[in-house]
């Protein structure tokens, strides 16, 4: 990968708004601080199915296209209409969903497979996290 420490630095860069919206929600329970989070998942959701709709369209597959381009709408349809319990699963889904796609059908680098994971791994960590807090803020 060219320029593999600075494509490294900015993917986690963008991965710190996801814990640091959970540290400002749980430090002053804003409910904003919950939306920005969620608003910020279907932002990177949207990013991700946008950069696999990209290299995709260059195959045969016109499902996984489709697909692709479905995400971003179904993760706007779950922010406006579903409960926050709901888009947590939803957003875990979506998020593994991509990286599937990504590692399976599409011919990325090893070090970008696993950058991906990692992200994703940690994304769905945060995702769950939110769902603790917003569990435990309820009892």
């Amino acid at each position: 990968m060219k320029h593999k420490k600075l494509i490294n630095f900015l993917s986690y860069l963008g991965l710190l708004p996801f814990y640091f919206l959970i540290i400002l929600y749980t430090k002053f329970d804003a409910f904003y601080f919950k939306d920005i989070f969620f608003f910020y998942s279907l932002i990177i959701v949207s990013f991700l199915s946008g950069s696999s709709w990209i290299n995709l369209s260059v195959t045969n597959n016109r499902l996984l296209i489709v697909v692709t381009i479905l995400i971003p709408i179904v993760g706007l349809i779950s922010e406006i209409f579903f409960r926050s319990e709901l888009k947590i699963v939803l957003n875990c889904f979506l998020f593994y969903l991509l990286f599937f796609i990504d590692n399976r059908y599409l011919n990325y680098k090893i070090d970008y497979i696993y950058l991906r994971k990692n992200l994703t791994y940690l994304v769905i960590i945060s995702q769950i996290i939110m769902l603790f807090i917003i569990y435990s803020n309820r009892i």
